[in-house]
């Protein structure tokens, strides 16, 4: 959003909907974090959303500088874990959301300076212009904001496309640990169940009308009324492992969306991606073990010795 001088020219309405109406192509949510970050001023003052202007009152958007929102208290994303000349990976800390919740960053990169995301991190770091000419950003896939672990990060927009089909193709062989709340009859199983949402509910669902999904399970530990997983999701759906487990009444702990028993953090974590290098022809085989924390809690839940 490039900076802006409007002059009102009808009274009586609120500043976020006037400003909707000017950046139409911009959601509602969006224009309120422009007027909340203090970058649209009215007559040379900062406004809340729901100031009533007058006629001939002078509106100026700036863009801000440099990053708007608050950083304190929000986890860190450390040095790539892996990194050639083609993409990176990275091990994402719980609670980091990967990309703004709308698609205003895709066509303008500015608003990635309002709010904290993986995305708007490696605008930091490496400019808006990281992986020219992919709308993205380099996203090949995503996690879930609770799920921590292994996300891959192109750094050419012809790595991009390239990746994504090998994650569309299932070329790519993703890896989990998760900590259920139960126990299983058998130690390994799969669950091919469509995913889906039905008319009028957000959350996703086992539902016949949606798109086929299938996960692998391992039982790698039990005890206490847990299991400790080793997960391979074979489609990707979203929140594939977690819907999966939340339809066999064993959701993963700390799921407040699906379910789980209470626990101080989601107990997800993305473990390791395989898969052959588009470019190069080489196998590669990237790894990010769980935290301490990650791996205490599931010895306390099972009462079982968990090590990475």
């Amino acid at each position: 959003m490039a900076d802006k001088e409007i002059v009102c020219s009808q009274g009586g309405e609120r500043l976020d909907n006037y400003l909707k109406k000017i950046y139409a192509e911009y959601s509602r949510e969006f224009v309120k974090k422009i007027i909340l970050s203090g970058e649209a001023l009215v007559n040379g003052k900062i406004a809340r959303p729901s100031f009533k202007l007058s006629a001939g009152d002078k509106i100026l958007i700036k863009a801000p500088e440099n990053f708007s929102y608050e950083k304190k208290d929000l986890p860190e994303l450390g040095e790539p874990v892996f990194e050639d000349s083609h993409f990176m990976a990275f091990d994402k800390p719980e609670g980091l959301i990967v990309h703004p919740t709308d698609s205003n960053w895709t066509r303008d990169r500015q608003a990635l300076r309002y709010e904290e995301t993986l995305v708007s991190i490696l605008a930091r770091r490496y400019g808006f212009d990281f992986c020219d000419g992919d709308e993205k950003m380099g996203l090949i896939h995503r996690l879930d904001r609770e799920t921590s672990g292994l996300i891959l990060v192109a750094k050419t927009a012809e790595f991009a496309s390239a990746a994504r089909s090998l994650f569309a193709e299932r070329q790519v062989v993703k890896r989990y640990l998760g900590l259920a709340c139960g126990i299983f009859e058998k130690n390994e199983f799969f669950v091919e169940a469509p995913i889906g949402r039905a008319c009028g509910e957000k959350r996703l669902r086992v539902y016949e009308y949606g798109r086929p999904s299938l996960t692998f399970f391992k039982v790698l530990a039990a005890g206490g009324g847990f299991s400790y997983l080793e997960i391979k999701p074979m489609t990707g759906r979203t929140n594939q492992i977690r819907v999966h487990l939340s339809h066999l009444n064993a959701p993963i702990a700390g799921d407040k969306v699906y379910g789980g028993k209470p626990c101080s953090r989601l107990m997800l974590h993305s473990e390791s991606v395989e898969f052959i290098h588009p470019f190069t022809s080489k196998k590669i085989f990237i790894k990010a073990e769980p935290s301490r924390l990650f791996l205490e809690i599931a010895s306390e839940k099972t009462g079982k010795k968990i090590k990475a």
